[in-house]
């Protein structure tokens, strides 16, 4: 297994458990503390969870296979639940935030917001992040790095000099 395999599979695990915890802690609590809701009360929170559930398991599968072709697939697909999570968590967040201002208004319940979206929102940053790391558009120190082949193919023909100026060959 290569370093970005692994480095991918590790941001997976390490983002779909903190997707997965965030769902379960409570998003908010009423009366100071005293009456917590976790986020798995509502179809939201199970989303969420199943989600992160996944993408433990998608991680793990993709720490087992030796493919580069499947390591890049997977990748690619934990980038995207890692994108689709983080715009229905940042979605779930702006509700909240609304629903916060209006339970504020009322002094006797005492709302408060708790760790559950926060979470959620930095396991699915973590797993867009990840998509940067193996994904199809990976970025690495040798990316930039032009060879001598390469000026000639971008050329046009290996016996022509190439159009670049002479700094760059």
């Amino acid at each position: 297994m290569t370093r970005q395999q692994r480095l991918t599979a590790l941001c997976g695990v390490g983002g779909g458990a903190l997707i997965a915890a965030g769902s379960l802690q409570p998003w908010f609590s009423l009366f100071a503390g005293l009456q917590p809701y976790a986020g798995t009360v509502g179809v939201y929170g199970r989303i969420l969870l199943g989600t992160g559930l996944l993408v433990v398991a998608l991680s793990v599968f993709l720490m087992w296979r030796e493919s580069a072709i499947s390591t890049t697939r997977a990748a690619s697909l934990q980038g995207a639940l890692g994108a689709v999570t983080l715009t229905f968590a940042a979605w779930i967040a702006y509700g909240l935030q609304q629903k916060m201002a209006e339970l504020e208004a009322n002094p006797m319940l005492v709302a408060q917001l708790g760790p559950g979206v926060p979470m959620v929102l930095a396991g699915a940053l973590l797993l867009t992040a990840s998509a940067l790391v193996a994904g199809p558009f990976a970025l690495s120190a040798t990316s930039f790095v032009r060879t001598k082949r390469d000026r000639d193919r971008m050329s046009g023909h290996p016996d022509r000099p190439s159009p670049l100026p002479s700094r760059a060959r």
